[in-house]
């Protein structure tokens, strides 16, 4: 048969060295092989001068070879033969050449700013660095997309060692890799480095009180946040503004918890505010919304008068009589009381409209308590729109 050409050959690689004085090295050859059915196998030639070789190796029927115990500090000229099973060599292939270094081997380092994973839309720098070999360096980086099964070179050969990711139209598994060689070297890379990364989406989030967005003041909101998107795991912060103070004040870290409760004491204009992010994210937050709220003043008053004066025995019965004025006129009344050397609080009566609590000091301690009395517009879910405590003693 008449044997094609040998398409392509090329080192691949350098091997490390082994410690000897002449500083022993190998080299990987690869090569395309050829179509015929009687191929039986390739002769790879080599030596240290342009087409003067030494005897030739047979190496069967193979695509790469690993060439070792060359010396370095000297250039070597290889090309291969193909044979077929007639014993019918080609001519050489394409002569190439290769100098081994007698420096130390070549290794790579890479680093991120920012550790994996991301959101998408953030900046990302990568950094490369080597030791051995020359000294001098330079250095390329490629992005592998595993969605596309795809690997492209964003930044070709230069003495610049970063290399900065915009992610903004990026999402899925990633490897970003640095190649570098020493500098005046023809080869591929002399040593490499990958990481591999993942960019998520970014979630969106909304946040929904469980009341409207006008209440007075003692009402008790909560407000819970959703997010869609991403990673499908979230974790929740809560910030709250005071419009009275123009500060922002984070009320709820971040956590799994998507709700928070609001204990609105005060009145005046109000900002609520839930962050959330990709759990793993080092990112502030990778959305946000915020719900404005106003809680108003009510003119309701509330009064409470027992019917014995404190310094009671134990063991008596005292009615706690609640009133209230301004308002709808039309009242629901609820009681707490405070054990202040349990330094515990407890309603002993939920909201109705009765006025009126018995207390029966048959089952508690002598000392001092305080005896509150909330009071509410029939009608609204605050916790409370007036109150008033005072102080009692059982003797």
């Amino acid at each position: 048969m008449k044997l094609s050409p040998i398409k392509r050959l090329l080192i691949c690689a350098i091997v490390i060295f082994s410690p000897m004085v002449c500083y022993a090295e190998s080299v990987t050859l690869r090569w395309t092989q050829n179509s015929e059915p009687d191929l039986q196998g390739y002769n790879l030639y080599f030596g240290t001068s342009s087409r003067s070789y030494g005897a030739p190796i047979p190496v069967g029927r193979v695509t790469q070879y690993r060439v070792n115990n060359l010396t370095a500090g000297r250039t070597y000229y290889f090309a291969l033969t193909a044979v077929d099973t007639a014993g019918n060599e080609s001519g050489y292939s394409t002569e190439i050449s290769h100098y081994l270094s007698s420096e130390d081997p070549l290794s790579a380092n890479l680093s991120m700013d920012r550790s994996s994973p991301q959101t998408n839309g953030q900046s990302i720098v990568f950094t490369g660095s080597a030791d051995g070999g020359s000294g001098n360096y330079e250095y390329a980086f490629r992005l592998y997309d595993a969605s596309e099964d795809r690997a492209t070179t964003v930044q070709n050969y230069s003495s610049d060692n970063s290399w900065t990711w915009n992610t903004s139209d990026a999402v899925g598994d990633y490897a970003v890799s640095v190649w570098v060689r020493n500098v005046g070297s023809t080869s591929r890379w002399d040593a490499y480095e990958k990481i591999n990364y993942r960019i998520q989406s970014v979630p969106e989030v909304s946040i929904t009180p469980n009341v409207s967005a006008s209440m007075t003041r003692g009402e008790q909101i909560t407000f819970i946040g959703s997010a869609t998107g991403g990673s499908g795991n979230y974790e929740y912060a809560f910030r709250l503004f005071d419009g009275s103070e123009n500060r922002a004040t984070t009320v709820q870290n971040y956590s799994s918890d998507n709700s928070w409760t609001w204990n609105a004491d005060a009145p005046g204009s109000y900002k609520i505010s839930v962050w959330v992010r990709n759990v793993g994210s080092t990112s502030r937050w990778d959305d946000y919304k915020k719900v404005s709220y106003k809680i108003q003043e009510t003119d309701l008053n509330a009064s409470v008068t027992p019917s014995l004066p404190s310094f009671q025995p134990r063991g008596n019965q005292i009615t706690f009589i609640g009133s209230a004025t301004g308002g709808s006129g039309n009242y629901e009344y609820a009681f707490r009381l405070f054990d202040v050397s349990r330094n515990v609080a407890t309603t002993v009566r939920n909201y109705s409209t009765d006025n009126t609590w018995v207390w029966d000091t048959r089952y508690y301690s002598p000392g001092e308590y305080f005896i509150s009395i909330w009071v509410r517009n029939i009608g609204s879910n605050s916790r409370w729109e007036a109150y008033q405590k005072i102080p009692y003693e059982i003797r």
